[in-house]
């Protein structure tokens, strides 16, 4: 049995941009297998905006197929209208987490933390 890497995160939206952000999630060109297969949920609607729910497995450990993952990730957020999203990588062979942020900064996307963590275990 291999090790896998847990993602899963949220995006935050304006309420009035989810029906929105929904359709360029529903059109958006993800891959059938891997790395960036469609993971994404329904908007819910919170007490201020909406979050949209997202998460799927690795085999593997692997930085490159990280990088390759947020390529296609930012390339997503590109599209949409967001006030920020979190994403979360678990992994159960460094017992690391690495999480980042991202947030709309004067209309645009920006990462603005990055870090590792020990998850526990």
């Amino acid at each position: 049995m291999g090790h896998n890497t847990t993602i899963f995160g949220f995006i935050e939206c304006a309420s009035e941009h989810a029906g929105m952000n929904q359709k360029t999630i529903d059109a958006f060109a993800f891959d059938d297998v891997y790395p960036f297969v469609n993971s994404f949920g329904w908007f819910n609607f919170t007490y201020q905006g909406a979050t949209v729910p997202f998460s799927q497995n690795f085999k593997g450990d692997s930085p490159e197929e990280w990088r390759a993952w947020f390529v296609r990730f930012e390339e997503l957020l590109s599209g949409l209208r967001i006030l920020s999203a979190t994403v979360i990588f678990d992994s159960e062979m460094k017992s690391k987490r690495y999480v980042r942020d991202y947030v709309c900064v004067d209309e645009k996307i920006v990462c603005y933390e990055v870090w590792f963590g020990n998850t526990g275990t």
